[in-house]
């Protein structure tokens, strides 16, 4: 039989959050651009209109630490000094990056 549930009607997490995580489609294969393009796409097939929001900078990044403990992006793969870039690129798609 079914028992009855609770839930607050605040129109928050009427859905998982969802989107896509890089390790389950490229491991170490990597690249500033792919995620760039897969952005793209979210857009382009409409997926952020059916609640998939999310960009996940998985493993495989990063290439070390500087002095100051700050981990830093593999240069052979991100073109960008750092992720910041990257990640505005993915915000200006009203998309959330992780």
């Amino acid at each position: 039989f079914l028992t009855p549930t609770q839930a607050l009607d605040n129109g928050l997490a009427l859905t998982p959050p969802m989107g896509y995580n890089t390790w389950y489609d490229t491991q170490c294969s990597l690249t500033e651009n792919l995620v760039r393009e897969t952005a793209d796409a979210f857009i382009k097939l409409n997926l952020h209109k059916y609640g998939y929001e999310y960009i996940n900078l998985d493993d495989c990044w990063a290439k070390g630490r500087f002095e100051n403990g700050t981990v830093y992006a593999d240069p052979t793969t991100f073109s960008s000094p750092s992720l910041a870039p990257l990640a505005s690129y993915v915000h200006t798609k009203g998309l959330k990056f992780r």
